[in-house]
């Protein structure tokens, strides 16, 4: 029996983290007690001790001793400032780099909540014990703090801004619009008679210059189809806020300059929107959510806005998106907006969170969208919808009517048909804005190469080991249209590694989320009820990241910009698939719920961080399709400041799935120039 207490009272005080002199305390009051019921001796030697009172005395003293631990070790307790599996100092990045590269983690173990209890888990987050409660198991099972505790002897780098290698005169406005002029041209003349093409720019173009339609049908068309989709039993939603007056006003001076032989640009006439990061007069500002984003009521109108509408573009509304972008699935259940759907099948997601873009320029809707990419949000959902999408070097393509929630990861975008409609579309809206700083860095543009109908002098590296983390059949549709189709075309394959993924990958996570958490806890806080639980639970981590971690992962960006700089002087680009996983399927909850399962947001977005912690930029474009007709995206990434060069890959690998037989037709497609002249 006393060695049953002895036993009992030590599990007792090594649990609650009791100190030497209580749990000898505690120790003894359970052997006085023992003793005193089987010993008289002892009940004669400390009589005080053993009567009546002196055991209630015992018990008493055990349980406060036993709570006293309890407290002292959840509150009082030393923490450790590093943890037990970290080392304490990471290793010089040379050393790194001569070992092996560690995979990147696919599943990142975030605890899994029933969906019935979802709003519960989120509001303990946002509680003042939630830090405590859940906050640090979350970091802990996820492997966040690998971030933690270590020495790394390099400096953050709070904004991926790389001065570029050499500032050359780049090419002037007149000579960029000549390449351009070539693209479209060879946009028209390569058509297969039979084969299915989005209607591209160049179409449109062609039948403004003949008389066939006019801007003002082109845009009356866009109006029918957006109203018609509406009205389905599946609408794709795409669209949020629509400006038809003010549209077909000015489809009503583009036209008028087409009669008179003097259209502005290419682009004159297009019919074009913005996702709703954007601010875009006179429509609300609503940035994904169910209420005016108060945030956003000092900012001026979209500057990417502008420069389209400069180049004869009619702004036709803003499309919808993921509240605020904190995810890359694409769901949006709050009442304003609902969750688009995917052209190509209607059951699966966009991805987003530029969710609505992409669902508008794949379903014929309009040619050219702007987007936003903080965490892959621009280029997944043109994975996942089969279109073209370019997330341009940070800073290269920026806009004061873009309120960045993600001030150092986020990025402005494109959405198009073909590379064509992409390259056509940069040249007009990229430049320097004095109002951004950063901006003020980049060199002049180029589009040296893009006319091009080989990669002869192109170096391609491919990662197998990072890229085998994708689907096996995402990985095989890509990885033989690199080694067959890309090398036919002259490319170099050159097998690399990138060095610390993962913890990259950890960095991106951090950094995205302290960011977001900030800088919306603000509106959380005024609209918390109205907020989805899926932008709740993102803000709810990212506001409780602490500066340690977030300092730590900006040093890892240093590390990460290096790598890359080092593997960038013996390849050209980087070719790995554009998501993880394929897009997928909307579950009947997300009405409810919306779509809260970081496991399968992080293979969504496997291959994207790389591109916003390091500020490289990147270009996603379909390469084939999975049995049940999804596609299946490629992205190339490329030096800072080097857009050209993968515009250039990715033009050449467009034309070279045209010649396999070419992109597939959505499952939903308005043909907006066959609407109008049948």
């Amino acid at each position: 029996m006393v060695a049953s207490y002895v036993a009992f009272a030590f599990a007792i005080s090594s649990f609650s983290g009791m100190k030497t002199p209580h749990y000898v305390l505690l120790h003894l009051s359970v052997l006085l007690y023992q003793l005193g019921a089987a010993d008289g001796s002892v009940r004669e030697l400390i009589p005080w001790a053993l009567d009546g009172i002196g055991i209630k005395f015992w018990i008493g003293l055990f349980l406060i001793l036993t709570i006293h631990g309890i407290a002292f070790k959840w509150l009082c307790e030393r923490r450790r400032l590093v943890p037990k599996h970290v080392s304490p100092i990471r290793p010089p990045l040379n050393e790194v780099l001569q070992g092996p590269c560690e995979a990147v983690t696919t599943k990142i173990n975030f605890p899994k909540v029933p969906l019935f209890l979802s709003s519960l888990s989120v509001r303990i987050l946002f509680a003042k014990f939630g830090r405590a409660f859940l906050f640090d198991k979350v970091i802990h099972d996820s492997h966040i703090d690998k971030l933690l505790g270590h020495y790394i002897p390099d400096r953050p780098t709070f904004l991926p801004l790389v001065p570029p290698d050499s500032a050359g005169p780049g090419e002037d406005d007149s000579t960029r619009r000549a390449k351009i002029e070539i693209l479209m041209e060879k946009q028209l003349k390569t058509a297969i008679p039979g084969q299915f093409r989005f209607r591209s720019v160049s179409e449109y173009r062609e039948a403004y210059s003949t008389g066939k339609v006019t801007p003002v049908d082109i845009v009356k068309a866009t109006f029918s189809a957006i109203a018609k989709d509406r009205t389905s039993s599946n609408p794709l939603k795409a669209f949020t806020f629509l400006d038809e007056e003010g549209a077909i006003k000015k489809a009503e001076l583009s036209m008028q300059r087409w009669k008179d032989k003097r259209p502005l640009s290419c682009l004159d006439g297009i019919p074009v929107a913005l996702k709703e990061a954007y601010k875009w007069k006179p429509l609300p500002y609503t940035c994904g959510s169910a209420y005016q984003f108060n945030c956003g009521n000092d900012i001026p109108n979209s500057d990417i806005g502008q420069k389209l509408e400069r180049s004869g573009a009619i702004v036709v509304g803003v499309t919808t998106m993921v509240e605020f972008g904190t995810s890359p699935i694409g769901s949006n259940p709050n009442k304003s907006h609902g969750t688009p759907r995917n052209p190509y099948n209607t059951k699966h997601y966009t991805g987003g969170s530029s969710s609505g873009s992409c669902a508008a320029v794949a379903g014929g809707m309009i040619p050219i969208t702007a987007g936003t990419d903080g965490g892959g949000s621009v280029r997944v959902p043109s994975a996942f919808c089969g279109i073209v999408g370019l997330k341009p070097t940070f800073a290269r393509l920026v806009d004061r009517g873009y309120l960045t929630l993600c001030n150092t990861v986020g990025h402005a975008g494109l959405h198009a048909t073909c590379v064509a409609d992409i390259v056509a579309a940069y040249n007009m809206v990229t430049g320097k804005i004095p109002e951004i700083p950063e901006s003020l860095i980049q060199p002049p543009i180029t589009l040296e190469g893009i006319e091009s109908e080989d990669l002869k002098d192109v170096k391609i590296g491919i990662d197998l080991q990072y890229n085998c983390s994708a689907s096996k059949e995402l990985y095989k549709v890509v990885n033989d249209f690199v080694n067959v189709d890309l090398k036919s075309a002259g490319a170099e394959i050159k097998e690399i590694k990138i060095h610390e993924l993962d913890l990259t990958r950890l960095a991106h996570i951090v950094t995205i989320g302290s960011e977001m958490g900030t800088n919306l806890a603000s509106e959380i806080d005024s609209h918390f009820s109205q907020t989805n639980l899926e932008t709740l639970f993102v803000t709810g981590v990212g506001w409780n990241m602490t500066a340690p971690l977030y300092i730590n992962s900006q040093k890892q960006r240093t590390r990460c910009i290096e790598i890359l700089r080092r593997i960038f002087k013996e390849v050209d680009c980087i070719i790995t698939p554009a998501t993880g996983i394929a897009p997928p399927e909307i579950p009947p909850t997300d009405e409810s719920y919306g779509f809260v399962d970081p496991d399968t947001v992080n293979q969504v977005i496997l291959f994207s961080f790389l591109g916003n912690l390091a500020g490289v930029p990147a270009v996603v474009i379909p390469v084939g399709y999975l049995p049940n007709g999804l596609p299946i995206g490629l992205q190339v990434m490329g030096r800072w400041w080097e857009e050209h060069v993968i515009l250039r890959v990715a033009q050449v690998a467009e034309q070279l799935v045209e010649r396999k037989g070419g992109k597939k037709r959505p499952e939903v497609y308005h043909d907006l120039l066959q609407d109008v002249i049948s």
